[in-house]
């Protein structure tokens, strides 16, 4: 076959590397065009595809070629609405209309495909861009993908919805991103105390304020890292001091000594002293000791950092 190396059909790699490069430094409009449609190698009609600006060239090209990669740099060189949103909706191969979909600002459009696409993948990145809180709302509730119904649950703003999702989705991960959308106490109480799953439960008892709910999880839920979130949310200083000296586990009598600032009786602990003591256990490990005693009734508290990450509280007599 006559004519330049690019348009040429089974070229080594040392003349395919040599035909992009006159490809990539092409002027000749007509030439490059020519090279993007006809070539018989499809990292030379890409290369070409790159470079070109025409809009019903590149929509030709990401319509027609045989070849997914040539579609792709196409639709990513295309800026047409139209031509974008017919690819979004009619291509026949599901890659390509992704592609067209991700390039979408046409709120109709985008709501289209949500509704009507039959592609899970096209439509977690149609809901991706939606901004419609009612569609948005059907799709995290009805849509059987669970990516599709987990990027819309991320996008919602709606409380009612959020909170069905929550409760009612067979998903644990969905049902948690629905969970950490809440601001509804008497909803957020309700999960983390029924939901099957520790670590949802434990994420409606980050979001807790409510003293009361707290206190009965911190005292009844059967995993630790629950009890230890309900406990970091409480702020009586007596309890929090009952649960650093009771608590079932390191974790949380760690997590009420860090909230702990007062004695039982209520008055602020005041900062005595620190200490740290260098200890060989195989691994050198950095020992803290930080002395508080209570600013009215004398009464002495000590706080141990063992230099692993795990902190002590407890009464102590110095």
């Amino acid at each position: 076959m006559f004519g330049p190396d690019y348009m040429k059909d089974g070229l080594d790699w040392k003349k395919e590397h040599f035909a992009l490069q006159k490809v990539r430094k092409l002027k000749n409009l007509k030439k490059l065009v020519l090279a993007a449609q006809k070539a018989p190698n499809p990292k030379i009609r890409a290369a070409a595809a790159e470079r070109l600006s025409d809009q019903a060239v590149l929509f030709e090209i990401a319509k027609n070629d045989p070849e997914l990669s040539v579609r792709k740099t196409a639709v990513g060189k295309l800026t047409d609405p139209s031509a974008l949103a017919e690819l979004a909706k009619t291509h026949p191969a599901w890659e390509t209309r992704r592609e067209a979909v991700k390039k979408l600002t046409d709120q109709a459009v985008i709501a289209d495909i949500v509704r009507n696409e039959m592609d899970s993948g096209v439509r977690n990145e149609a809901v991706e861009l939606l901004t419609d809180q009612a569609l948005l709302s059907e799709a995290a509730l009805h849509d059987t993908d669970y990516f599709v119904r987990l990027a819309a649950v991320n996008k919602l703003t709606d409380q009612t919805v959020a909170a069905k999702v929550a409760t009612t989705d067979k998903e644990p991960n969905i049902r948690q991103a629905a969970t950490e959308k809440l601001t509804d106490q008497t909803v957020l109480a309700k999960i983390a105390a029924k939901d099957k799953k520790a670590e949802i439960r434990q994420a409606a008892a980050e979001k807790l304020t409510d003293q009361a709910a707290l206190l009965e999880i911190a005292e009844s839920d059967s995993s630790p890292i629950v009890r230890r979130a309900a406990i970091s949310g409480l702020t009586d200083q007596a309890i929090l001091e009952r649960f650093a000296r009771e608590g079932r586990s390191d974790m949380e009598r760690n997590a009420a000594g860090e909230k702990l600032t007062k004695c039982a009786s209520g008055h602020d602990f005041v900062f005595e002293r620190e200490e740290s003591d260098r200890r060989d256990d195989d691994q050198m490990r950095l020992i803290t000791y930080t002395y508080y005693r209570c600013s009215r009734c004398g009464k002495k508290h000590t706080r141990v950092d063992d230099g692993w990450g795990r902190v002590s509280e407890f009464d102590s007599g110095w």
